[in-house]
């Protein structure tokens, strides 16, 4: 179903479902893509709404999409309002102890859309990488719900439950407001009186969304249980295997590969196939099915994965097509993109 969306909140890729006009001369075609310029333009005529084709995953999926642009994942646009609201609800949370779902809700629905456009293209998909602490937070949970709703989309899940996941990775680490800095930020290892005072976050957040009005289950269990292992070594409860909600077990891994491939005070980022390599190896720890999806949608070798080919070449990977996990799509340092699933004279010689 077509519907209006104000001109400030409309995504690069989107279509317009009517022409545009101005008098009797048509600015505007229906169908016509949206792109930064056209946005552009679009503000500086004043004009307010459009009517844009509703944005449909299972028609998305099935369609060809290969003659598109190929665009970022999310564009810059959605990233600042994203960092705006999460910041909002940080605030909210440290001063009253509750948040707005409605502003949760309004923002995963526009990550969702702006995922779901360029769902099949996502070869330059960049997840975005601040080093300052005070931006940690926010890229961390934009991070983790990118990720999750990814990883949900290739387990061909419901798209209203998508939506959910979505909404529950924006406030999976909720509790964390209310840890105090001093651990959050501690360039040491943590004492064991420590670590007990972290492992806390999932139950305070848990009382946060509760006091927030969040009621349903799956969101509430995802907060709780995100930090539950499948062999049962997680926390806060010790749940195994599917005992934990679906919305956990994705949230997990999400939240486990941006953790490591992030800047710490307490430790150096891990490099994208490091961190792939070692949820990989953890066979019992996380849902295979949910790992599987997460390969096939970054490959082995994710997005920013440096290696040498056998020609020589030093390059770093910008994405990975679908069903081509092995075979990566790279930016090579002298600039040239390299799709490996269609060079097969080139081989991976050494990662790093």
């Amino acid at each position: 179903m077509n519907k209006w969306k104000k001109v400030q909140d409309l995504l690069e890729g989107e279509r317009l479902a009517e022409d545009i006009a101005d008098g009797k001369r048509v600015l505007f075609k229906k169908g016509e893509v949206l792109d930064k310029l056209r946005i552009d333009a679009l503000l500086k005529m004043g004009i307010e709404r459009v009517y844009v084709e509703a944005v449909d995953f299972y028609e998305y999926k099935d369609s060809d999409l290969e003659k598109r642009d190929i665009k970022l994942l999310l564009n810059h646009e959605i990233v600042e309002y994203a960092k705006k609201k999460i910041k909002n609800v940080i605030e909210n949370v440290k001063k009253e102890e509750e948040f707005d779902p409605k502003v949760i809700e309004e923002l995963s629905e526009n990550i969702f859309e702006g995922i779901v456009l360029n769902y099949k293209e996502n070869v330059f998909l960049n997840l975005i990488k601040l080093k300052s602490y005070d931006e940690y937070t926010f890229t961390h949970q934009f991070n983790v719900t990118v990720l999750s709703t990814l990883v949900s989309l290739e387990l061909g899940l419901d798209k209203d439950i998508v939506k959910k996941i979505s909404f529950s990775s924006l406030i999976h680490d909720i509790g964390k407001l209310k840890i105090p800095l001093k651990i959050l930020k501690a360039s040491r290892s943590l004492t064991p009186q420590e670590f007990e005072i972290i492992k806390l976050h999932p139950v305070i957040g848990k009382k946060i969304a509760l006091n927030s009005g969040v009621i349903d289950e799956s969101i509430l269990s995802c907060i709780l249980h995100h930090h539950e292992r499948m062999n049962g070594s997680g926390y806060p409860e010790k749940l195994r295997g599917e005992d934990i909600d679906l919305f956990a077990r994705i949230v997990a891994v999400a939240d486990v590969y941006d953790a490591l491939t992030s800047e710490r005070p307490y430790k150096s980022a891990w490099n994208p196939y490091e961190a792939m390599s070692n949820l990989i190896q953890s066979v019992d720890i996380f849902d295979s099915k949910v790992m599987n999806a997460l390969i096939r949608v970054f490959g082995i070798y994710p997005p920013g994965t440096r290696f040498l080919l056998s020609n020589g070449e030093r390059c770093v990977v910008i994405g990975t097509k679908k069903g081509k996990v092995f075979r990566p799509v790279v930016l090579s340092d002298n600039g040239e993109i390299i799709d490996l699933s269609k060079r097969k004279d080139l081989k991976i010689i050494k990662v790093g």
